[in-house]
């Protein structure tokens, strides 16, 4: 049974068969607010034919719902991020409510299944020798169209092939494009990572050393204490006061050692914080590209496949045609066969009556 199917905007596609329809429902390209008539006359929301199996709303950020519609084609909608994977469904149906990602994985795996089991039937031989003559028919049909499908029909051939090819060409383009900054985003990290070990082996030296120069300069200052309690009393006072000249020196020495490591310190911790914070945005940087590149690859292949798909359809069309001629044919030359008088048209009235049958005397 052969559908309609009515947009909102009032366009009409069809006739269309059910298992194309439920094609595009599963695609998304059948919305909640369409419409379907197998008459044109008598329409009704395409959600209440139970074929379709638009039973599924959904829940947006904001709070409303969205359906009713097919929950293959809930993917899409993931993936334009219009919804959450962890967004709640409901079963218009059966009014049971499930989590998105659960129930949309259960559903892939249960067509994958479906079509590994498909395709593992075993087929008639007359089956596999028609789909070997419909192999070669799609093999040349894209590029070379033949002489009956003309017109019109061949020039859609022809530029759905062509956008085929250039859509295939682009999607290896930024395949490549992806692969090539993913490649150089890794390298990039590399360095940043090995530049940050070199960092915080430096900075680890110079904690040490500075921990060290610390440690003396705490036993200075308690050596100088020790000595100012040990000249109390005493009367070589120029001893003393040459030791303890010596001392402040050497005391200075080291807090200016000490300073000098504190600034390098700082120095290093400063360059850390520069580099790790570079890293994070050059992170934040290739994971926006890689999210750009996927969804431009993404569409580039969607594209590809819609002109595939387009290319099957002219195809199954030409195949429909070219039986069409074959079966003229055949009559035409069953009819050339029984009627021999009639194989070559006549061109005037002389040959007309040369071909006419005698008339009773």
């Amino acid at each position: 049974m052969s559908w309609f199917l009515k947009k909102t905007n009032g366009t009409v596609y069809g006739p269309v068969e059910l298992a194309r329809l439920q094609r595009w429902a599963g695609d998304g390209r059948i919305a909640p607010g369409d419409l379907l008539s197998p008459d044109q006359q008598t329409w009704r929301p395409a959600s209440d034919v139970p074929e379709m199996d638009m039973v599924w709303q959904v829940e947006l950020p904001d709070g409303t719902c969205y359906g009713p519609i097919h929950l293959l084609a809930m993917g899409d909608l993931i993936r334009d991020g219009t919804v959450l994977p962890t967004a709640r469904v409901r079963n218009r149906q059966t009014g049971a409510e499930h989590i998105l990602s659960q129930v949309l994985l259960q559903a892939l795996l249960a067509q994958s299944a479906q079509l590994a089991g498909a395709a593992a039937e075993p087929r008639d031989p007359r089956l596999a020798e028609n789909s070997q003559q419909l192999s070669h028919h799609v093999a040349a049909a894209p590029s070379n169209p033949p002489a009956e499908f003309a017109g019109g029909a061949a020039d859609d051939w022809r530029d759905i092939a062509a956008q085929k090819d250039v859509w295939e060409k682009a999607a290896l383009k930024w395949q490549r494009m992806y692969t090539d900054a993913q490649a150089r985003s890794e390298r990039r990290e590399q360095q940043l990572e090995a530049r940050i070990a070199d960092l915080r082996s430096e900075e680890l030296a110079a904690r040490t050393q500075l921990e060290d120069a610390l440690r003396r300069l705490k036993h200075l200052e308690q050596l100088n204490a020790q000595i100012l309690l040990a000249t109390q009393g005493k009367t070589d006072l120029e001893l003393l006061a040459i030791q303890r000249v010596a001392l402040l020196e050497a005391y200075d020495g080291l807090a200016q050692r000490c300073d000098s490591l504190m600034r390098r310190l700082d120095a290093k911790t400063t360059e850390f914080d520069e580099l790790s914070a570079l890293v994070a945005h050059v992170e934040k940087q290739a994971e926006e590209r890689i999210r750009q590149m996927e969804a431009q690859v993404r569409q580039a292949r969607s594209d590809a496949e819609g002109a595939r798909q387009r290319a099957l359809t002219l195809e199954a069309d030409h195949l429909q045609l070219l039986r069409a001629y074959r079966e003229i044919n055949d009559l035409y030359i069953r009819l050339r066969q029984k009627f021999p008088a009639i194989r070559t048209r006549p061109r005037d009235n002389s040959a007309a009556a040369e071909l006419s049958p005698p008339q009773p005397e």
